[in-house]
């Protein structure tokens, strides 16, 4: 019978729900593991059976979990499967967080003895151990360690509120009949425990439930779950800037009365940004970002803790347009069609989706078996798209009438981080984890052929000793589609002639970058912007090949997350890590007036548009500008020295003078 303490926790709507948070752990092991998660169990110490919910029809895992009937205990809850970094001893990071609907005082009663349990499993496929699956336990899932935490320790001290270090045990296999008991319960209780030379760093403490935010797909307990990007019930104020008219869309995407009178002329080579125009709030840490192909949108990709959306904002104005909820983890990539009609994104929960971007709603969903890096539409076939997959494979869809996997694209020895088209002639270029470069090509394709798929063979490999072993992020073509710009992750870039197939030296950070490499080309290629260690963007022209110039570090040494430059103008966007998610936009010239619109000059002149949080604003940071120059590099860096340093000079000059004049600006077609 439910006591009155327990009857006045459960009415508490205000009390503080439970959030604990996996983080990483290291382990030594003889072999590779394939997809390692850790399962929590909550559990009664003194009988070995699960905690027992304070109200039976309550939500505690997972938004749903009451569908069947009502559940009167704490189910287990799994993450997702980790990346594993090293070979023989292999940290594994989660950094994935569980939310347990339930007063953390209920938990830290006496008489019920919460004790938490962590298992450490490898998830090993059918396909990979059928033949050994009787010696694994039950599924498939091979128990690697375990580790445990009592809520209320020793002399009543509470274990919450900071980063815990718990040490794993090795488990026990028993060859007998396993028993309803919990098996990880026996060995905590009953066997000795046998100690590894590892730890798992966990965290345990309160949360506040008004921060919890509705998604497409319910992965939280109190999360609601709506079918569309326009939200009409939610916590807090974000939802405000999500329900907008759909005539905010059309006028940038079709009303031809609103057309930009861009700074940069046709035929005008392009320039480096020096000026610092605007700051973009997201209120949410920003991962990837891309101008559109007309040059009139800018999505970013943002979030944290499950919850990953799409920020769009009008250019050049900034004026923040649109949010959906999109991922339920990190998002890698995004690609806009041709004519800015549909929108791409590719993400770590194990899909990519297609955007309507007229009506923001979601068009169709691609499902792959892991993480993916990479996704692009197919230049001459209206309907269809490629990815690139943790898997190594590349997969080629259509979504016509509905979503359809046309063909699947096997050879690289490792996961497939970036894809490139070559329009000239329909071939694809892409570049995996160890450096590895191949060309699929169409043998059937012509310029005037029939809209029908056919589908694609390997037609070159380019294997080259300088970048061997080296992860390559990104692929880049300029105008005349004859060079390749490969963006490396030891934080270089490099250039490869597509006519030989020749590579040549490479362009360096000073001071090497750590992270991942972040960095981008002018769409003719003769602007080389590439981020450092310390949040500078260092910038090359094609005439050297040593660091020229320099953004001034207005970024206050965070890290740099994501860099592009527009596809029409002199403008350049990039995102960082610091608090708030901000987003800086650089233009070339002092003045607004060649980057206003006509019916956006009387809104420009406030500087407080608001953008998605109500605590956020987005401002034009004019007395900022005077801060914002391009510093000498000479005073802040020095210079990486280059091999065959003439040789680069002369390719580069030569590819210069064949250039013809960049795109056409859209405002004169």
């Amino acid at each position: 019978m439910e006591s009155r303490g327990d009857r006045a926790l459960a009415m508490d709507s205000n009390a503080n729900v439970v959030k604990i948070t996996v983080h990483h752990c290291e382990l030594k092991l003889e072999k590779l593991l394939v997809q390692p998660v850790v399962c929590m169990h909550v559990v009664n110490s003194s009988h070995g059976s699960y905690v027992k919910k304070q109200d039976s029809k309550k939500a505690v895992t997972s938004f749903y979990e009451n569908q069947c009937g009502d559940i009167d205990y704490i189910l287990p809850i799994m993450t997702q499967p980790c990346t594993v970094q090293g070979k023989k001893s292999q940290l594994l990071c989660w950094e994935e967080s569980f939310v347990l609907n339930e007063n953390m005082e209920y938990l830290l009663k006496k008489e019920i003895s919460t004790i938490l349990f962590f298992e450490v499993i490898d998830l090993v496929p059918l396909t990979f151990t059928k033949y050994h699956y009787e010696r694994l336990n039950e599924n498939g899932m091979q128990k690697l360690a375990w580790a445990f935490l009592k809520v209320l320790g020793s002399n009543n001290i509470v274990n919450t509120g900071s980063k815990l270090r718990l040490q794993l045990f090795k488990p026990h296999i028993s060859r007998k009949k396993k028993t309803c008991q919990l098996e990880v319960f026996k060995w905590w209780s009953s066997k000795p425990r046998i100690p590894l030379p590892a730890s798992l760093y966990i965290s345990f403490e309160k949360h506040d439930i008004s921060t919890i935010e509705p998604a497409l797909r319910s992965m939280l307990p109190l999360q609601e779950e709506t079918g569309s990007s326009a939200v009409g019930k939610g916590v807090g104020t974000s939802n405000e800037s999500v329900l907008h008219s759909p005539n905010d869309n059309l006028s940038v995407s079709e009303n031809k009365n609103n057309e930009v009178k861009w700074s940069r002329k046709e035929g005008e080579p392009y320039k480096i940004p020096t000026h610092h125009s605007l700051m973009l709030e997201p209120a949410t840490s920003c991962q990837v970002l891309k101008f559109s192909s007309l040059g009139r949108l800018l999505v970013a990709g943002c979030g944290a803790a499950g919850q990953y959306s799409l920020f769009i904002f009008e250019i050049p104005s900034g004026k923040f347009l649109h949010k959906m909820f999109a991922h339920s983890d990190v998002i890698y990539d995004f690609d806009w069609s041709e004519n800015d009609e549909r929108l791409l994104s590719a993400s770590a929960d194990y899909s990519v989706k297609l955007w309507n971007v007229k009506s923001w709603n979601l068009m169709s969903t691609f499902p792959h078996p892991s993480f993916v890096y990479a996704a692009k539409f197919q230049p001459s076939m209206k309907n269809n798209l490629v990815t690139g997959c943790y898997d190594h494979v590349i997969r080629i869809w259509t979504f016509h009438k509905s979503p359809q996997l046309l063909q699947e694209l096997e050879g690289h020895n490792s996961a497939v981080n970036a894809l490139c088209w070559h329009k000239k002639n329909m071939n694809l270029f892409s570049a995996d984890s160890t450096g590895e470069i191949k060309m699929w090509r169409n043998p059937s394709y012509q310029r005037n052929s029939s809209k029908d798929f056919n589908n694609y063979v390997l037609d070159r490999d380019f294997c080259f000793p300088e970048i061997k072993g080296v992860s390559i992020n990104k692929l880049v073509t300029n105008i005349n589609e004859d060079t390749l710009f490969l963006f490396c992750g030891d934080g270089s870039v490099r250039i490869i002639d597509i006519s030989n197939g020749r590579i040549y030296p490479c362009f360096e950070c000073f001071p090497k970058y750590q992270g991942t490499a972040v960095g981008c080309c002018s769409p003719c290629g003769n602007l080389l912007f590439l981020c450092s260690d310390n949040g500078c963007v260092q910038i090359w022209t094609q005439k050297s090949s040593k660091v020229t110039e320099s953004l001034s570090n207005t970024f206050h040494r965070c890290q740099l997350t994501s860099i592009d430059y527009h596809p029409l103008d002199h403008i350049l966007a990039v995102s960082t890590s610091e608090d708030g998610g901000h987003i800086h936009v650089y233009t070339s010239e002092a003045s607004d007036d060649p980057c206003e619109t006509k019916d956006l000059e009387a809104s420009e002149k406030g500087c407080g548009i608001k953008s998605p949080d109500s605590s956020s604003t987005l401002t034009e940071n004019r007395n900022e500008r005077k801060d914002s120059k391009i510093m000498n590099p000479n005073s802040l860096f020095s210079n990486t020295p280059m091999k065959n340093e003439n040789e680069l000079k002369n390719y580069l000059s030569s590819h210069e003078k064949s250039k013809t004049t960049s795109r056409r600006n859209p405002s004169q077609q």
